[in-house]
């Protein structure tokens, strides 16, 4: 079985690397298409060879969506033989779906394809222009992946007709991204034990408005003004708002980390009694899981990727990520029963497996080009 995948977010996620390695195991025999602006810089990334990079656009060229994708279609085809595939993976529906959907109208080759936030939240909701090709992309492809409940159930709903959102749901398929093999080899042998009368809290994230770090700082000074100990960690990588740094760096409450290896972020995982990020907007969310991995319990956003993913108050608990009242109030239900919401959380972060969903794939491949 020949694979073909189009995924342009592989340039800057390598957490994709672990879903081909996977799937390299299995027998697939698997291509990774990689089309990048002009000057893209790999730092010395290892792709695999089973990869080709492609700097074949302008970083102008994004702001007129059918020149650059004309682009791209042509760079596919001068790559590979494409008629030769016998599926395509596409790794987001507009900027990789719209290339797949092109070489399915050329040659039939069936594709699926996966829906990402830039998908509902920039394509979908700030072009109106494009919404009709999105709608017929996904109408087109064999399988529909989300990455969580909430958004196959409702990202789309505001942009799609009922017939087309019916067809869509009916050949979707759930599956999340899988976590770094590190977490899950390093998986604690004892729970941590939280201390009554304080909390140890741990957010992990951007300093950017999507994060919205600030609500989880008043939901912990709320917790501090009703006499509960808080020490509060938070880590920041990229950071796309200055003034939110500033902000959390003068918090008193506040333990600021920058920029940690997972050696480093580690100790803070185990070592913390809840972890926090009510973001505005994810579509997964892999902190979630990194963290759940050390036995740490969450809270995560109602609506947003993670929600879903298991019951409330199985590892943790949904929050309205505006309510800073009801993000403390969920703190104290899982400090409440902390040992119990650990280990849950420890045990479950073990489906968060690639080669799980390395097979899940495959199986979808299968079914989708009609083999055994």
């Amino acid at each position: 079985m020949r694979i073909l995948h189009i995924n342009s977010y592989y340039s800057t996620s390598a957490f994709y690397r672990e879903l081909f390695e996977q799937q390299l195991a299995l027998g697939e025999q698997i291509s990774v298409f990689v089309p990048v602006p002009r000057g893209y810089d790999a730092q010395g990334r290892d792709f695999g060879d089973y990869t080709k990079v492609c700097p074949d656009h302008g970083k102008y060229d994004r702001l007129w969506f059918p020149l650059k994708h004309d682009k791209i279609f042509r760079d596919v085809k001068h790559q590979y033989d494409t008629s030769e595939f016998d599926v395509l993976h596409a790794h987001s529906l507009f900027s990789n779906g719209v290339i797949a959907w092109r070489l399915h109208r050329l040659f039939g080759t069936p594709y699926i394809v996966a829906v990402r936030d830039t998908d509902v939240n920039t394509f979908f909701a700030k072009m109106p222009h494009l919404r009709k090709l999105g709608q017929q992309i996904l109408r087109d492809a064999s399988r529909v992946v989300f990455l969580s409940k909430p958004y196959r159930d409702y990202a789309l709903a505001p942009y799609l007709d009922v017939d087309a959102l019916r067809e869509v749901q009916e050949k979707s398929e759930i599956i999340p991204n899988g976590i770094d093999p590190f977490w899950l080899q390093h998986a604690p042998d004892e729970i941590h034990v939280a201390t009554p009368g304080i909390a140890r809290l741990l957010l992990v994230g951007r300093a950017s408005k999507r994060k919205n770090v600030e609500v989880a700082l008043a939901a912990a000074q709320r917790l501090s003004d009703q006499g509960t100990q808080v020490q509060f960690d938070v880590v920041i990588g990229k950071v796309e708002d200055p003034a939110i740094l500033d902000r959390i760096r003068s918090h008193p409450l506040v333990t600021l980390h920058r920029n940690l290896t997972r050696e480093q972020l580690l100790p803070l995982y185990r070592a913390a009694d809840v972890f926090v990020l009510p973001s505005l907007q994810e579509t997964f969310g892999l902190v979630y899981a990194e963290a759940m991995s050390q036995g740490l319990p969450v809270i995560y956003t109602r609506g947003q990727g993670f929600d879903g993913q298991f019951e409330e108050g199985e590892v943790g608990y949904a929050a309205d990520p505006n309510d800073p009242r009801e993000i403390a109030s969920r703190i104290e239900d899982v400090l409440e029963d902390h040992a119990n919401m650990a280990q849950r959380a420890l045990t479950n972060s073990k489906r968060y497996d690639w080669a799980r969903f390395a097979a899940q794939y495959d199986g979808i491949y299968r079914e989708v080009i009609g083999r055994d």
